[in-house]
Protein backbone atom coordinates (compact mmCIF):
# COMPACT_ATOMS: atom_id res chain seq x y z
CA UNK A 1 0.00 0.00 0.00
CA UNK A 2 1.27 3.30 -1.16
CA UNK A 3 0.93 5.41 1.90
CA UNK A 4 3.77 7.43 3.64
CA UNK A 5 5.27 5.41 6.26
CA UNK A 6 5.67 7.94 9.07
CA UNK A 7 2.00 9.45 10.54
CA UNK A 8 1.93 12.55 12.64
CA UNK A 9 -1.34 11.37 14.31
CA UNK A 10 -3.51 8.20 14.08
CA UNK A 11 -5.88 10.22 12.27
CA UNK A 12 -3.62 10.84 9.77
CA UNK A 13 -3.78 6.76 9.37
CA UNK A 14 -7.53 7.09 9.16
CA UNK A 15 -7.52 9.50 6.75
CA UNK A 16 -5.59 7.63 4.19
CA UNK A 17 -6.71 4.58 4.91
CA UNK A 18 -10.51 6.04 3.80
CA UNK A 19 -9.14 7.87 1.43
CA UNK A 20 -7.38 4.90 -0.53
CA UNK A 21 -10.71 2.39 0.35
CA UNK A 22 -12.70 5.46 -1.55
CA UNK A 23 -10.56 6.07 -4.11
CA UNK A 24 -10.06 2.72 -5.39
CA UNK A 25 -13.53 1.34 -4.74
CA UNK A 26 -12.65 -0.94 -1.87
CA UNK A 27 -14.77 -0.13 0.18
CA UNK A 28 -18.64 -0.70 0.07
CA UNK A 29 -22.18 -0.41 1.99
CA UNK A 30 -22.39 1.58 3.88
CA UNK A 31 -20.98 4.33 2.30
CA UNK A 32 -19.00 6.63 2.46
CA UNK A 33 -16.16 4.78 4.60
CA UNK A 34 -15.18 8.21 6.00
CA UNK A 35 -15.86 8.09 9.75
CA UNK A 36 -16.39 4.30 9.78
CA UNK A 37 -15.19 0.83 10.30
CA UNK A 38 -14.71 0.20 6.46
CA UNK A 39 -16.80 -2.63 5.45
CA UNK A 40 -15.17 -4.11 2.02
CA UNK A 41 -15.53 -6.45 -1.10
CA UNK A 42 -14.49 -9.80 -0.86
CA UNK A 43 -15.49 -9.52 3.07
CA UNK A 44 -17.25 -12.62 2.64
CA UNK A 45 -14.36 -14.38 1.13
CA UNK A 46 -12.05 -13.15 4.54
CA UNK A 47 -14.91 -13.98 6.98
CA UNK A 48 -14.78 -17.49 5.36
CA UNK A 49 -11.28 -17.94 6.85
CA UNK A 50 -12.55 -18.20 10.33
CA UNK A 51 -13.48 -21.54 9.62
CA UNK A 52 -10.16 -22.43 8.88
CA UNK A 53 -9.28 -21.61 12.53
CA UNK A 54 -9.03 -24.50 14.62
CA UNK A 55 -9.54 -21.93 17.93
CA UNK A 56 -12.82 -21.20 16.25
CA UNK A 57 -13.37 -25.21 16.00
CA UNK A 58 -12.93 -25.70 19.95
CA UNK A 59 -14.93 -22.30 20.66
CA UNK A 60 -17.81 -22.21 22.35
CA UNK A 61 -18.26 -18.36 23.11
CA UNK A 62 -17.69 -15.53 20.69
CA UNK A 63 -18.01 -11.51 21.34
CA UNK A 64 -18.60 -9.33 18.30
CA UNK A 65 -18.12 -5.76 17.49
CA UNK A 66 -21.45 -4.33 15.94
CA UNK A 67 -19.47 -3.25 13.14
CA UNK A 68 -21.29 -4.02 9.58
CA UNK A 69 -18.03 -5.67 8.35
CA UNK A 70 -18.23 -8.46 10.82
CA UNK A 71 -21.77 -9.15 9.78
CA UNK A 72 -20.52 -12.70 7.56
CA UNK A 73 -18.37 -13.52 10.86
CA UNK A 74 -21.98 -13.47 12.93
CA UNK A 75 -23.46 -15.49 10.75
CA UNK A 76 -21.02 -17.87 10.84
CA UNK A 77 -21.04 -18.12 14.72
CA UNK A 78 -24.41 -18.71 15.03
CA UNK A 79 -24.87 -21.17 11.75
CA UNK A 80 -21.95 -22.99 13.86
CA UNK A 81 -24.03 -23.34 16.90
CA UNK A 82 -21.92 -21.34 18.96
CA UNK A 83 -22.76 -18.81 21.63
CA UNK A 84 -22.86 -15.11 20.33
CA UNK A 85 -22.08 -11.91 22.89
CA UNK A 86 -22.84 -8.93 20.92
CA UNK A 87 -22.37 -5.10 22.24
CA UNK A 88 -25.26 -2.52 20.50
CA UNK A 89 -23.98 0.35 19.48
CA UNK A 90 -21.99 3.40 21.55
CA UNK A 91 -21.94 0.37 24.19
CA UNK A 92 -25.03 0.72 24.99
CA UNK A 93 -25.77 -2.68 26.61
CA UNK A 94 -24.57 -6.34 26.01
CA UNK A 95 -26.78 -8.81 24.02
CA UNK A 96 -26.59 -12.38 24.38
CA UNK A 97 -27.31 -14.81 21.25
CA UNK A 98 -27.44 -18.60 21.47
CA UNK A 99 -29.55 -21.24 19.56
CA UNK A 100 -30.67 -18.95 17.31
CA UNK A 101 -33.07 -21.02 14.44
CA UNK A 102 -31.48 -21.32 11.51
CA UNK A 103 -33.99 -19.66 9.36
CA UNK A 104 -33.64 -16.17 11.30
CA UNK A 105 -29.76 -15.93 11.85
CA UNK A 106 -29.69 -13.18 8.92
CA UNK A 107 -31.95 -11.46 10.99
CA UNK A 108 -30.66 -11.70 14.18
CA UNK A 109 -27.05 -10.77 12.84
CA UNK A 110 -28.41 -7.27 12.01
CA UNK A 111 -28.26 -4.29 14.69
CA UNK A 112 -32.31 -4.75 14.79
CA UNK A 113 -32.39 -7.83 14.85
CA UNK A 114 -29.73 -8.42 17.47
CA UNK A 115 -32.24 -6.25 19.94
CA UNK A 116 -35.20 -8.53 18.72
CA UNK A 117 -33.20 -12.20 19.12
CA UNK A 118 -30.53 -11.51 21.72
CA UNK A 119 -31.34 -11.74 25.54
CA UNK A 120 -29.87 -8.69 27.36
CA UNK A 121 -27.40 -9.72 30.06
CA UNK A 122 -25.48 -8.07 32.62
CA UNK A 123 -21.68 -8.57 32.22
CA UNK A 124 -21.20 -9.04 35.65
CA UNK A 125 -23.30 -12.25 35.59
CA UNK A 126 -21.51 -13.87 33.14
CA UNK A 127 -19.67 -16.83 34.22
CA UNK A 128 -17.76 -17.92 31.29
CA UNK A 129 -14.72 -16.61 29.43
CA UNK A 130 -14.62 -15.59 25.80
CA UNK A 131 -12.81 -17.36 23.21
CA UNK A 132 -12.77 -15.22 21.03
CA UNK A 133 -13.37 -11.32 20.61
CA UNK A 134 -13.85 -10.75 17.30
CA UNK A 135 -13.61 -6.36 16.10
CA UNK A 136 -13.83 -4.45 12.73
CA UNK A 137 -10.56 -1.66 12.54
CA UNK A 138 -9.98 0.99 10.18
CA UNK A 139 -5.93 -0.08 10.03
CA UNK A 140 -3.82 -2.48 11.54
CA UNK A 141 -0.26 -2.32 11.07
CA UNK A 142 2.03 -5.64 11.22
CA UNK A 143 3.17 -5.47 14.90
CA UNK A 144 -0.69 -6.37 15.59
CA UNK A 145 -1.33 -2.74 16.22
CA UNK A 146 -4.88 -1.26 15.72
CA UNK A 147 -6.80 1.81 14.85
CA UNK A 148 -10.96 1.90 15.30
CA UNK A 149 -12.82 4.98 14.05
CA UNK A 150 -11.50 7.21 16.46
CA UNK A 151 -14.50 6.82 19.14
CA UNK A 152 -12.71 4.17 21.50
CA UNK A 153 -15.49 1.95 21.63
CA UNK A 154 -13.48 -1.18 20.47
CA UNK A 155 -11.04 -0.90 23.26
CA UNK A 156 -13.65 0.08 26.11
CA UNK A 157 -15.79 -2.94 25.04
CA UNK A 158 -12.73 -5.17 25.50
CA UNK A 159 -11.39 -3.41 28.91
CA UNK A 160 -15.18 -3.77 30.14
CA UNK A 161 -15.13 -7.23 29.54
CA UNK A 162 -11.64 -7.94 30.44
CA UNK A 163 -12.23 -6.34 33.87
CA UNK A 164 -15.36 -8.27 34.75
CA UNK A 165 -13.18 -11.75 33.93
CA UNK A 166 -14.80 -12.91 30.69
CA UNK A 167 -12.08 -11.93 28.63
CA UNK A 168 -8.75 -13.31 30.00
CA UNK A 169 -4.85 -14.33 28.83
CA UNK A 170 -6.38 -17.16 26.39
CA UNK A 171 -9.17 -15.21 24.62
CA UNK A 172 -8.20 -14.53 21.25
CA UNK A 173 -8.52 -11.36 19.84
CA UNK A 174 -9.21 -11.16 16.16
CA UNK A 175 -9.93 -8.43 13.59
CA UNK A 176 -10.98 -8.54 9.77
CA UNK A 177 -9.73 -6.30 7.25
CA UNK A 178 -8.75 -5.77 3.59
CA UNK A 179 -5.22 -5.82 2.85
CA UNK A 180 -4.99 -2.24 1.82
CA UNK A 181 -5.74 -1.49 5.29
CA UNK A 182 -2.60 -3.45 7.00
CA UNK A 183 0.33 -1.16 7.13
CA UNK A 184 3.56 -1.46 8.02
CA UNK A 185 4.14 0.05 11.23
CA UNK A 186 2.26 3.10 13.85
CA UNK A 187 3.35 1.47 16.86
CA UNK A 188 4.67 4.86 17.61
CA UNK A 189 1.27 6.31 18.20
CA UNK A 190 -0.45 3.83 19.78
CA UNK A 191 -0.76 4.41 23.75
CA UNK A 192 -0.89 2.03 26.88
CA UNK A 193 -5.00 1.56 26.61
CA UNK A 194 -4.48 0.44 22.81
CA UNK A 195 -6.08 -3.10 22.47
CA UNK A 196 -3.57 -5.17 19.76
CA UNK A 197 -5.10 -7.89 18.24
CA UNK A 198 -3.28 -11.27 17.92
CA UNK A 199 -5.23 -12.45 14.56
CA UNK A 200 -6.68 -10.90 11.14
CA UNK A 201 -8.67 -12.06 8.63
CA UNK A 202 -7.98 -10.49 5.04
CA UNK A 203 -9.44 -11.73 1.73
CA UNK A 204 -6.07 -13.52 0.75
CA UNK A 205 -4.60 -14.74 4.37
CA UNK A 206 -5.00 -15.73 7.68
CA UNK A 207 -1.96 -13.77 9.97
CA UNK A 208 -1.06 -14.29 13.26
CA UNK A 209 0.54 -11.58 15.19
Amino acid sequence: MCLELTWKTKQEVREQVWEKMTRDEIAQFPLPCFGRIPNFIDVEKASKLLLDLPEFKKARFIFSAPDYVLHHIREIILQNRKDLLVATPRIQEFLMLKNIPSRIIRKAITIKGMYKFGEQVHINQISRPLDLFCQGSVAIDRKGNRLGKGKGYGDREYHLLRQEGIIDKQTLVITIVHDVQILDDFSYLMEKNDVKVDLALTPTEIIRF
